[in-house]
């Protein structure tokens, strides 16, 4: 009875190969970024590593073809080769590595009909990921644009509050010295925006939120399309709670000098712009993805972070201290913005404007 020969597993010293390589590429300044970073970004060569040694010691077809193709969009996704999402890809497909798992127990691997079944079956599953999440056509569910406004009135105060479902939020300083907010929204044709304003004792209430469920839309290019514009009054003193699923929030408030700020995204990225002066309450929460925080020479700022799997950088001339990162004028300056941000998985990065 011929014997069957057993291959050691690779999976380790690849491993150690590829993360040594990472570091030291970023130490030798050969890549502009940090190590943490760079790891960050090519960590799905761990899956395509870990798929392709399951292959060479033949012990299953489905997941490692499975596992080494997602690794595989996932890369390009994050060199930004693909335009998709790729934490929103491990969002919608990670279920397929289980799939995969339970066809590799029913088809085996005893055979070479067992192992040319598994392979196809495992390259039409990776097929139809790619499709699913890459060629996907953007008049699937289509989009349609809207105006959006609320005239200031007779208030001294307002509070505002959006909701939106997935797509880009960016949001500005208005010129119009009349508007509370005023925008547009392109949003996805199976959703429904709705709008309610109302005042309390000077204090105007208004909240625009989006209604309707995404599914595989979040990695086409409608969702892609899918944008927020709004603008905000800079003339009257405003806190602002934005919340976004699945995609990316770039807020500017630079020009916003009397805005509380409360943003918060579960999948995606927070970009924010912080104003030179300060003496104002910012909190931003990012469950997966990236959080970037820009901001202006010379302004004062206390960061309160609260990191679990995430990889952190802040200007080389900032003090930190547990939790606590400050800049070098945030103890000597009593009108400081005091920034509270939480990202549970990705990377947080605060850094001066134009650098």
């Amino acid at each position: 009875m011929p014997t069957r020969t057993h291959r050691s597993s690779l999976f380790l010293p690849l491993l150690l190969i590829f993360t040594g390589g990472v570091f030291l590429l970023s130490s030798l300044k050969i890549v502009p970024e940090s190590g943490w970073n760079l790891f960050f970004r090519l960590w799905p060569v761990i899956l395509i590593v870990a798929g392709l040694d399951e292959l060479f010691r033949g012990k299953s077809f489905v997941g490692p073809i499975v596992a080494a193709g997602l690794g595989t969009i996932l890369l390009l996704s994050n060199l930004n080769i693909l335009m998709t999402s790729a934490l929103g890809l491990i969002a919608q497909f990670w279920p397929s590595l289980i799939i995969a798992w339970g066809l590799d127990l029913i088809i085996g691997h005893h055979s070479r009909m067992a192992a040319l079944v598994g392979v196809v079956v495992g390259l039409g599953l990776i097929g139809g990921i790619f499709y699913l999440a890459v060629m996907a056509p953007a008049s699937a569910l289509g989009l349609q644009s809207i105006p959006v406004s609320q005239r200031l009135e007779d208030i001294r105060q307002a509070e505002v509050e959006i909701g939106v479902t997935a797509g880009t939020l960016s949001l500005n300083a208005s010129s119009d010295p009349a508007m509370l907010l005023e925008g547009s929204i392109n949003h996805l044709s199976n959703e429904t925006i709705d709008q309610e304003y109302t005042t309390r004792s000077g204090t105007g209430m208004l909240s625009i939120k989006s209604r309707g469920v995404v599914a595989v839309m979040p990695f086409s290019p409608s969702y892609r399309q899918a944008t927020w514009k709004l603008n905000v009054t800079p003339n009257l003193p405003l806190d602002l709670q934005t919340n976004l699923v699945i995609g990316e929030q770039r807020l500017d408030l630079s020009q916003l000098t009397r805005m509380n700020l409360n943003a918060e995204t579960v999948i995606g990225m927070n970009l924010v712009t912080l104003p030179r002066d300060g003496d104002r309450q910012i909190s931003l929460k990012g469950v997966i993805g990236e959080t970037r925080v820009l901001v202006p020479r010379g302004t004062a700022i206390n960061v309160q972070v609260n990191t679990a799997l995430t990889t952190l950088s802040f200007p080389s001339d900032w003090q930190r201290a547990g939790n606590q990162i400050t800049s070098p004028n945030a103890l000597s300056n009593q009108k400081r913005i005091s920034l509270d941000v939480e990202q549970t998985i990705g990377s947080l990065s605060i850094q001066y404007l134009n650098e």
